[in-house]
């Protein structure tokens, strides 16, 4: 049976339908189609500006929920690291009187970065001379020595400074205030608390706060030394360190 040339015409469109074609094919995937696979000029992938704003709103908000949840979860961080620091420090110094059998002293220091850092009892900026936050410094030294509270850098050795964490991040920094007011502790050979042995056993209050607030935050903490010059870590209750 043979074909008629309508049958060849419908077999082998002819060259100008298929150069129609993909040029339409090719607008469909450059524009994009609407309902009923018409193009529409000009339309690209993406989001609508609507959709970015309602996008960073929510965001937005999700930031300000979670702001305090972070912030107070900072300062219970820097609060612990603090009041670990200072407890370590106190029980490195009471074993290294023990081992070295000398006079260890640690004590307040503004400087505990400079080359031969010094004590200091005394106000510095906006820490209060009762405010630890400032630094302080570990240093053996022979228990004849006419002034325990000065670092002498010929004769006496420099067993660790240390900064408080969070003590320089604005007006709302660490705070650790001694009660009393003591700018050192030493410990003698013996391990016992030594130059004030009459004195109350002195608790440092660890915080985070405004450092010219009145009152403290309910996530503070304490580092209490005994008579003997063991340190123990605690909280407040009512205003008073539980650490025993």
């Amino acid at each position: 049976m043979g074909f008629g040339t309508n049958s060849i015409s419908m077999l082998h469109p002819p060259v100008r339908d298929i150069a129609a074609a993909r040029r339409l094919a090719a607008v469909r995937t450059t524009f994009g189609s609407a309902k009923g696979g018409r193009p529409v000029p000009g339309r690209t992938a993406g989001y609508s500006l609507i959709e970015l704003m309602i996008v960073i709103t929510v965001v937005a908000i999700l930031a300000m929920v979670a702001t305090p949840s972070f912030t107070r979860l900072f300062a219970s961080a820097g609060i612990s690291s603090n009041a670990n620091g200072l407890s370590a420090t106190f029980d490195l110094a009471r074993s290294e009187a023990i081992g070295r059998n000398r006079l260890v002293v640690v004590c307040r220091s503004a400087d505990v970065r400079a080359v031969s850092p010094v004590c200091s009892g005394v106000p510095v900026g906006n820490f209060a001379a009762s405010d630890w936050a400032v630094g302080w410094i570990v240093f053996s030294k022979p228990e004849t020595e006419a002034v325990p509270s000065v670092f002498d850098p010929n004769t006496d050795v420099l067993l660790r400074r240390v900064e408080a964490e969070g003590s320089r991040s604005g007006q709302v920094r660490a705070v650790i205030t001694a009660n009393p007011a003591v700018s050192l502790v030493a410990w003698s050979s013996s391990g016992l608390r030594t130059l004030d042995p009459s004195a109350n056993a002195p608790a440092f209050l660890i915080d985070h706060r405004d450092p010219n607030a009145l009152t403290t935050t309910d996530q503070a903490r304490c580092v209490r030394l005994s008579v003997i010059g063991r340190a123990r870590t605690g909280e407040l209750v009512a205003g008073v360190c539980n650490a025993t």
